[in-house]
């Protein structure tokens, strides 16, 4: 009796505690989870752009990203990746919450080390922000066949940029959770 709970027990923790190592590849990648202000250093600050972790808005861990974006057409934030080889992923997944009462639009554009942004070889995705939780979830394949001109490569992706195109009034925005899923 004794053994059968323990092998339960044990048998829990590791479904709890997911793939802890023992070489099992792990089903999903953090991007950016914005827990400490180290991370911060992680994306590339535009000007009339102003961030700050926040205790609000959180769907992962302890802390959000808030980010108040003022008018105009520069992307609100750019991530550069720790993590280049999405290849074996599936999906491109994040949380963004809208406080205000109306709907917006997020522009989220996908770059690769081989990408030009003149010459239209990046896909943007665009994607409606309703009032209050969004979780937006984009399958590589729609990524990786995008842009026109020729296949993103996902083995060797550079960059996200998150914008909101025409904008002409102060937003704020909260960003949580950016991970790859399979």
């Amino acid at each position: 009796m004794l053994k059968n709970a323990l092998t339960v027990a044990f048998i829990l923790v590791i479904i709890i505690a997911g793939d802890v190592s023992c070489g099992i590849e792990s089903s999903r990648i953090s991007l950016a989870d914005f827990e400490s202000l180290n991370e911060l250093n992680g994306l590339i600050w535009q000007c009339h752009r102003w961030f700050s972790l926040s205790d609000s808005n959180v769907t992962q861990g302890l802390k959000a990203l808030k980010a108040e974006i003022r008018p105009s057409n520069d992307p609100i934030l750019r991530v550069f990746l720790s993590e280049d080889d999405w290849g074996t992923y599936n999906w491109f997944v994040f949380d963004v919450f809208n406080p205000h009462l109306e709907e917006s639009s997020l522009s989220i554009r996908f770059i690769d080390k081989n990408s030009d942004a003149d010459s239209g070889r990046i896909y943007t995705k665009v994607c409606n922000l309703t009032p209050g939780h969004n979780s937006i979830r984009i399958a590589m394949d729609e990524i990786k066949n995008g842009p026109e001109k020729r296949s993103l490569y996902l083995h060797k992706m550079d960059k996200v940029a998150l914008l909101i195109s025409g904008n002409r009034k102060k937003y704020i925005l909260f960003f949580d959770n950016m991970v790859l899923t399979k």
